[in-house]
Order: structure tokens, then C-alpha cells, then sequence
């Protein structure tokens, strides 16, 4: 059975092979080779180690397999909202309704300080699209572009 937590310091290296690995599991394919051959497991620990954003994990048997951060909006223009920063759920792991026990448990949070959450998703990642679509997120027009690809954001009123 899954258990959802919050996150605690002894978690990082789990936090930070769960990104690693699910990222490179996600975007290969959809990013620049370039970019995912510079992509470095140690560096995702150092990265997770100065992170001071809120935390969820889930686990299953004393292992991490999902991850969920959040916090206050970095848009400009979203100033009283709150955004998911990253959510990453272990390839093997997904399809089992982790990622919305995550999204759920950090909404029901959110709720209590802002009306609306935004998150950003590489616009060619349409199984992950499809799955925020699913979870009431709707596309609001805004894009960046980043290291060649594109990402655009995604909001949901809560």
C-alpha cells in the first residue's frame, strides 16, 4: 500500500534519483539529446539538498517512488496563486493513481492559502498533458521557451 508523507531531509538522495530517473524516463524523445546527456544524478542530489519548496512523497515498501513540490507562484502575473514546482512518480509506479494521490494531497493544502494552482509542461508531453487535463488543468495561453523546447502553463481553479 502507498503512503503519502511529507518530505524529510534523510529522503533527498531517494527524492533525487526518483526526479533523475523519471525525468530522463519522460523526456527521452520529447528533449534535445544534448540536453538529457548532461543530465547527472549527483547533480539532482546537490540540487534537491538547497530546495526549500514544500514536499510530499509517496512510498511503497520504505522506498520513495513519487514525488510532489510546491509553493507560492513564481509568474509575475500569478502572484496570489500557488504552482506544483515538479511531480515525478517512478516509471514502473505510474498508471496506478500515485501522481493524483500527490496532486490531490497538495491541492487539498493549497486550497487553504490560494484560489487557483498553475503548474508548466513541455507542450510535446501529451501522456503527462492528458493526465493534468484529466486532474481539471486547462491550458491559459502562456509559453516559455527553454533549452529548445517549449513549455506551457497550465491552470486549474480550485
Amino acid at each position: 500500500m502507498i503512503q503519502i508523507r511529507r518530505k524529510q531531509t534523510e529522503d533527498i538522495p531517494q527524492i533525487a534519483k526518483v526526479h533523475y530517473v523519471t525525468y530522463i524516463d519522460t523526456y527521452k524523445g520529447l528533449l534535445p539529446e544534448a540536453h538529457l546527456s548532461n543530465q547527472k544524478e549527483e547533480e539532482y542530489v546537490k540540487q534537491h539538498q538547497s530546495f526549500n519548496a514544500a514536499c510530499w512523497v509517496a512510498i511503497d515498501n520504505s522506498e520513495i517512488v513519487g514525488v510532489i513540490m510546491y509553493g507560492p507562484s513564481r509568474d509575475k502575473d500569478l502572484e496570489k496563486s500557488y504552482e506544483i514546482y515538479m511531480i515525478y512518480v517512478l516509471p514502473e509506479y505510474q498508471g496506478q493513481g500515485i501522481g493524483t494521490q500527490l496532486l490531490n494531497k497538495v491541492e487539498s493544502e493549497i486550497k487553504n492559502k490560494a484560489a487557483q494552482v498553475a503548474l508548466w509542461v513541455v507542450d510535446s508531453n501529451l501522456n503527462t498533458i492528458h493526465f493534468y487535463e484529466r486532474q481539471g488543468y486547462q491550458f491559459d495561453g502562456k509559453e516559455e521557451e527553454d533549452e529548445g523546447f517549449r513549455e506551457q502553463r497550465m491552470l486549474k481553479t480550485l
